[in-house]
């Protein structure tokens, strides 16, 4: 999915932005140019209508292809995945 809700501020080891609170920016870009047409593609130009006009480009932005993100500094320690109960 292209798009999220998650605001970030320091990530990793280097403050981004001095510390202030933004949203995070997404990895999927539109693609370019025109969609495959006929045989169950819908044609006409990448506009963001559909998933598929998206692409994961990676270190594209904060988050990854999942668009998820690891934070692993000093002040926020990295969490150990717990198992379902």
């Amino acid at each position: 999915m292209p798009f999220c809700f998650l605001a970030t501020t320091d990530v990793g080891t280097e403050p981004i932005d001095n510390g202030t609170i933004r949203k995070a920016i997404s990895s999927y870009q539109l693609k370019q140019g025109a969609r495959p047409y006929g045989s169950g593609n819908p044609g006409g130009f990448y506009d963001g209508t559909f998933i598929d006009d998206f692409a994961y480009v990676e270190g594209g932005g904060d988050l990854d292809e999942c668009n998820g993100m690891t934070i692993e500094n000093n002040s926020h320690p990295p969490r150990k995945p717990e198992r379902p109960r």
